[in-house]
């Protein structure tokens, strides 16, 4: 495929960055992915979580398989202030989970 004439920047190496620039990548289009941390996967206690619809983004770029077998599904979702004091706790509902289900994601 020919260039496409332009650069893109990408301003964040979180789970949209990183999709985006792999879908550049096979689009041939030039980009610079920008990161704030030393490493792409820094160790800060961050999570991420994939509703259906994210899901099918994953799996149109081929990427869903790979990732879902290291991935568990969440039944409870959390926050805690830094010292640990729940600041809410609900389990996730019964709705997100059933559409997974129906959209076989």
């Amino acid at each position: 495929m020919e260039e496409s004439g332009f650069k893109a920047i990408i301003v964040g190496g979180s789970i949209a960055g990183l999709t985006l620039a792999n879908l550049f990548e096979r689009l041939n289009i030039d980009y610079i992915l920008l990161e704030a941390y030393d490493e792409i996967a820094p160790n800060v206690g961050a999570s991420i979580a994939f509703h259906p619809n994210g899901l099918r983004v994953l799996d149109q770029i081929g990427a869903y398989e790979k990732i879902s077998k290291d991935a568990a599904p969440a039944t409870r979702m959390s926050a805690r202030t830094e010292d640990g004091k729940i600041l809410y706790s609900h389990l996730v509902s019964d709705e997100i989970q059933r559409r997974s289900v129906d959209t076989g994601f």
